[in-house]
């Protein structure tokens, strides 16, 4: 049968690899964006804290 010649058994492990390795990669990245989002977040309630400190030491 096609499907037991090693030459695409071969192929179709280093696909499945290749695979793994862009979901590990993709993974990876979406953590990296949902840190980076985190830290966006913490920034802003920082911005506005001084905003709201600023708007209330000058009156």
């Amino acid at each position: 049968m096609a499907d037991q010649d090693p030459e695409i058994e071969s192929r179709r492990a280093c696909l499945h690899r290749r695979m793994r390795q862009t979901d590990l990669k993709r993974s990876d990245g979406q953590k990296l964006l949902d840190d980076l989002n985190e830290e966006m977040v913490a920034l802003s309630k920082l911005i506005e804290e001084a905003e709201d400190y600023v708007d209330t030491t000058t009156r």
